[in-house]
């Protein structure tokens, strides 16, 4: 039989990607892609090359999703992959609540009611562990983490909300880091920017600083690693019930300043405390062009345990390996001109 998916989220191009690689190798009988009034334009930039596509204009805040008449969805759809969140650094937290906590119950309950479902597949974020030390696992747990934002937090919660169904589902879980994606709607892109236009205007006479102690520890996984990922995962029974921390060797904040730096021509002259930098983009409103929500990326973070990617066949990309895309990412972007 062949896969009927449905779909559930902002239809970007890195969503777009992984779905085109999924009906060029797979027998792909439906799509249905439920996306917010909000997204219609995203969808119509980067979903006309999907032949068995049917967009939706849905609602999140219903059980129904929006859906009038449902009921070929509930009766025939295989595949459930839900994408849809809010991910910000700063912003109200009845946003972040509405988006990844009550259109992700509702996502579930419409779920509970397909038939013919084999597999549900959540993406999450790594970031959930929060400020947490030590190794983080490969499991939905609580924990009593301080937490750096609303996008955080109510992905946590949102995740313990899937526990809570995962004896009723067949769930996965992939948690993602930042995203090595060289396209203008990438969320990377966005924040490499922030990065590219620090370097560059942050201080003319004394040049850029490394910021904190330089032993945060940033983690980043490139996109063709993230596409055989799920493409192992999707439609395999072995990987349902198992949460997947896709995961790169992890890269110090200092390391990642430096590959900019390169990529622009410039040098690091010295460091700033984080608290420092957290005083100036609080009363600023960014720290040299990076936003206030992003520096707390900059200290230090949990290691994440990998076992379930590395039994996909999966090792992580090496520290070498992402350092070396992102200085790809970091020269195309400082080579574009204006402060972004």
């Amino acid at each position: 039989m062949g896969i009927k998916l449905l779909l559930t989220g902002r239809p970007d191009a890195l969503i777009a990607e992984l779905i085109d690689e999924l009906v060029k190798t797979r027998s792909v009988d439906r799509i249905w892609f439920v996306i917010a009034p909000e997204d219609v334009e995203v969808a119509i930039t980067h979903l006309p090359h999907l032949p068995p596509l049917q967009l939706i204009i849905g609602d999140f805040s219903m059980h129904s999703l929006g859906m009038k008449s449902p009921i070929e969805i509930w009766e025939s759809a295989t595949h459930l992959v839900h994408l849809y969140e809010h991910r910000a650094f700063d912003g109200k937290f009845a946003r972040f609540f509405s988006a990844n906590i009550e259109a992700l119950r509702n996502t579930l309950a419409f779920a509970l009611k397909m038939k013919s479902l084999r597999q549900a597949i959540f993406l999450s974020t790594i970031f959930v562990a929060g400020r947490g030390e030590g190794t983080f696992p490969e499991a939905i747990r609580e924990h009593d983490n301080e937490f750096r934002n609303h996008y955080e937090r109510t992905k946590f919660f949102a995740e313990i909300e899937i526990h809570k169904k995962m004896h009723l589902l067949p769930v996965t879980i992939m948690r993602l880091p930042f995203v090595i994606f060289c396209h203008e709607t990438s969320e990377w892109v966005s924040y490499a920017r922030h990065i590219r236009n620090y370097v560059r205007f942050s201080s003319p006479l004394v040049g850029p600083r490394y910021i904190g102690e330089g032993k945060g520890s940033l983690n980043f996984i490139d996109f063709d690693t993230l596409r055989e990922a799920f493409n192992r995962i999707f439609d395999n029974p072995d990987s349902v019930g198992r949460v997947y921390n896709l995961v790169g060797e992890p890269v110090t904040s200092d390391s990642v300043l430096d590959v900019f730096a390169s990529a622009y021509g410039r040098k690091i002259t010295g460091r700033m405390s984080l608290r420092v930098a957290k005083a100036i983009a609080s009363l600023s409103g960014s720290f040299f062009g990076i936003p206030p929500g992003m520096i707390d990326y900059f200290d230090a973070g949990p290691d994440y345990e990998h076992e379930n990617m590395v039994e996909l066949g999966i090792e992580p990309p090496d520290s070498s390996t992402i350092l070396s895309k992102l200085h790809a990412l970091a020269s195309r972007i400082c080579r574009e001109g204006g402060e972004g």
